[in-house]
């Protein structure tokens, strides 16, 4: 019993070694300000995440439900981009898809410091 407990032990302990990084771009907030003031109001996820990569920006988390979530891009100076999606339809099966931009802001410790305009956007 003591050696399946230590063989159930052992990987546990291999996967703990130590806090995760998270991807940080080499981007300030003013430049991803510049960033996503390029994008518009419903624009799809599947298509706004790429362009922000494209150009420097490193996808970190995701947090939400099917109603609606937010994808953060972590930037230099303790900052991340975020931006908000919602779903087309909501769904009830809990899947996150068919998301359209609805907001992009700059957050530092969890307090939103600026809201970036894209209803407007060029």
């Amino acid at each position: 019993m003591r050696v399946s407990v230590i063989w159930l032990i052992i990987p546990a302990l291999a996967g703990c070694d130590g806090p995760r990084k998270v991807p940080v771009s080499n981007l300030g907030p003013q430049a991803a300000i510049v960033l996503a003031s390029h994008l518009r109001a419903g624009t799809r996820e599947e298509y706004a995440t790429p362009y922000l990569e494209q150009h420097g920006l490193k996808a970190g988390m995701k947090l939400g439900d099917s109603f609606g979530w937010s994808q953060f891009f972590p930037l230099t100076a303790h900052c991340s981009l975020g931006l908000d999606f919602r779903p087309k339809a909501f769904k009830t099966d809990g899947e996150w898809t068919d998301g359209l931009l609805n907001a992009a802001y700059i957050q530092s410790n969890l307090v939103n410091i600026v809201y970036i305009n894209i209803t407007n956007a060029p």
